[in-house]
C-alpha cells in the first residue's frame, strides 16, 4: 500500500520497537509474555501505534494491553458480519450501519475501556468488535476480526471492508500526537 513500508519483526522488545512507527500484532501462535506486553505499552505511550487483531486484543491467554482503551476480549462468536457504527479515520470509506462480511469464521467481542471509542460492532449481538483510542502520545486499535485469515484458518490477503479497515487503522495509528 502506498505510504506503508511493512516489514516482519523478529521480536517484541525495545530495540526492535524503536525502529517502528506502527506494530500490527495478529493472533499469535503462543502467548505474548509480560515483558513484551510492557514493551508494547511503553512503545505506544511514547508515540507508537499498535493494531491488535483477534486473540491479540486480550483473549484466550493473551495479555490485555492498554485496558483504558480496550479491557480485552469477552468471547469468540461465530458471527460472520460486523457493522461500522462510528465515523472515524479508521472507518473512512467503509459503509456505516450495514452488515459487512469478514473472511474468518468468527470474531472476538470486546469490552471497551473507559477511554475507548467503539468503531464497529458484531451484527448479531451489537457488542464491540473494533475499539480505538489514544494512549499517552500514541494510538491503539483493538480489532476482534481475524484480518488476514480465511475461513479455513489459512493466511489470506484481506479484501473489501476488512482491507480498508486494516489500511486505515495502520495509517491512523502512525500519526501519533
Amino acid at each position: 500500500v502506498k505510504g506503508i513500508d511493512a516489514q516482519p519483526m523478529s521480536g517484541l522488545y525495545d530495540e526492535m520497537l524503536r525502529r517502528c512507527q506502527v506494530v500490527v500484532l495478529p493472533q499469535p501462535k503462543g502467548a505474548i509474555g509480560k515483558e513484551a506486553a510492557a514493551a508494547l505499552e511503553e512503545f505506544v505511550r511514547n508515540g507508537g501505534g499498535l493494531l491488535t487483531t483477534h486473540d491479540s486484543v486480550g483473549y484466550r491467554g493473551q495479555p490485555v494491553l492498554m485496558a483504558e482503551i480496550c479491557a480485552g476480549g469477552v468471547k469468540h462468536v461465530r458471527d460472520k458480519h460486523w457493522i461500522v457504527v462510528a465515523e472515524h479515520p479508521v472507518t473512512k470509506g467503509i459503509p456505516r450501519g450495514q452488515q459487512l462480511p469478514h473472511a474468518y469464521y468468527d470474531h472476538i467481542e470486546l469490552k471497551c475501556g473507559p477511554k475507548g471509542v467503539v468503531l464497529a460492532q458484531a451484527a448479531e449481538s451489537g457488542k464491540p468488535v473494533v475499539v480505538c483510542g489514544r494512549f499517552g502520545k500514541g494510538r491503539y486499535v483493538a480489532c476482534g476480526l481475524a484480518i488476514g485469515l480465511n475461513a479455513e484458518t489459512k493466511d489470506a490477503a484481506p479484501s473489501g471492508p476488512e482491507r480498508l479497515l486494516l489500511e486505515n487503522a495502520v495509517m491512523w495509528c502512525g500519526r501519533g500526537e
